[in-house]
């Protein structure tokens, strides 16, 4: 009897040193996976050479990457900005579709994608803005076709359209915005001369009205409604616009 309660005496000696030291731990436990940082390591010095304007070599570096890595999001997102800087649109648009596929969650990969489509969108405004207005809007609407600033772009085919001087097309593109898109005071100040080359003077007259809620105070715009209202014989109203007038000069 005495022999079998120090067997057990000992066991339990031996468990208590034992088990805080991983002897008897269960071989089924999940042994922890390292995580690869090559990629993110790689990513940062890509994001400083493009901070540094060293495009060309960060293009370089990113091409011999994605031999290895073909479905990287990281390098993938950052090649399409790359190439966004760089204006190598054909083949920027190639790559963002691609990595606009692998449909990524990775917020710095969304980050450097939305950077790419608005840096292209940009260049797309400027190139109209210059005058250069099919290859802006080619730039422009491949853009939108990929799910991009679709509000933004509804807005701004509308001031381009002003600056084709398309006014009638302006007019139906403005009219036919959707009520989720609000006027901003840019919109309906583009909009001042397809109405008012048109002769649509009571259209004119609401489209000051809704410039007033942005800027009540604009000289300018008060006297374009007095001269409005008066065209229109609407002579209440200007009577209104000119006391308004008196009231800020």
């Amino acid at each position: 009897m005495r022999k079998f309660l120090k067997a057990i005496i000992l066991l339990l000696f031996l468990w208590r040193i034992l088990v805080p030291l991983g002897v008897f731990a269960q071989e089924s436990s999940t042994p922890e996976v390292p995580v690869d940082t090559s990629s993110l390591a790689f990513s940062g010095d890509i994001e400083i050479l493009i901070k540094d304007g060293k495009w060309d070599e960060a293009s370089s570096l990113l091409e011999k990457e994605l031999l290895a890595k073909p479905f990287d999001p990281q390098l993938m997102a950052l090649y399409t900005k790359v190439l966004a800087l760089q204006r190598k649109w054909d083949l920027f648009f190639s790559v963002a579709e691609k990595t606009q596929a692998l449909n990524s969650k990775d917020s710095k990969v969304q980050r450097n994608y939305e950077d790419s489509l608005s840096l292209a969108y940009d260049e797309g405004i400027a190139l109209a803005r210059e005058g250069q207005f099919e290859q802006g809007l080619d730039l422009l609407q491949k853009i939108e076709s990929l799910g991009y600033a679709k509000d933004r772009w509804l807005v701004d085919q509308i001031v381009i359209s002003v600056w084709q001087k398309k006014f009638e097309d302006a007019i139906v593109q403005y009219e036919s915005l959707p009520p989720t898109v609000i006027a901003s005071e840019y919109l309906l100040r583009a909009m001042i001369a397809p109405y008012r080359e048109l002769g649509q003077q009571e259209k004119l007259l609401e489209l000051y009205e809704k410039i007033f809620e942005y800027n009540p105070e604009d000289v300018a715009i008060r006297r374009a409604a007095f001269e409005a209202a008066l065209t229109l014989k609407s002579f209440d109203l200007a009577h209104e616009y000119s006391q308004a007038l008196s009231a800020i000069e």
